[in-house]
């Protein structure tokens, strides 16, 4: 599997049920206006809300204050409508990059070494 796909599978799913929670939560948005923030549909916020999806790595975001620093600034500007959708997929674009560099680790992931190693020179073979 390659580091874009563990990270959208197991990493995305996580963040966007957090995000999902905390505007809703703790700025009151609907389901329905957090759906439009998010670029989701209203069941897909019903979903992360309940732990049917991106339940597998919320431990390790809760945890790392890292993120989750950069989740509330992010959270706090999207419901103030100072952040949008584009703001929202440079954020998940930056915390991308910083588990793959290492610079974040999350524990439960279990390919993270696998990603690093193949990040720090991801077209070295078989790119010719």
């Amino acid at each position: 599997m390659l580091p874009c796909e563990v990270l959208s599978k197991r990493l995305f799913p996580a963040l966007r049920g957090v995000i999902a929670r905390m505007l809703i939560e703790k700025h009151g948005l609907s389901v329905y206006e957090t759906s439009k923030l998010l670029g989701l549909t209203p069941a897909a916020v019903s979903n992360y809300l309940s732990g049917k999806r991106g339940d597998k790595l919320l431990k390790d975001i809760y945890s790392n204050t890292d993120i989750m620093v950069k989740i509330e600034g992010l959270v706090d500007k999207m419901a103030k409508g100072k952040a949008g959708l584009e703001d929202y997929l440079d954020f998940i674009c930056t915390i991308c990059i910083e588990v793959r560099k290492g610079k974040i680790e999350l524990r439960e992931l279990e390919e993270a070494m696998l990603i690093k190693k193949m990040c720090e020179n991801p077209f070295s073979k078989g790119a010719k």
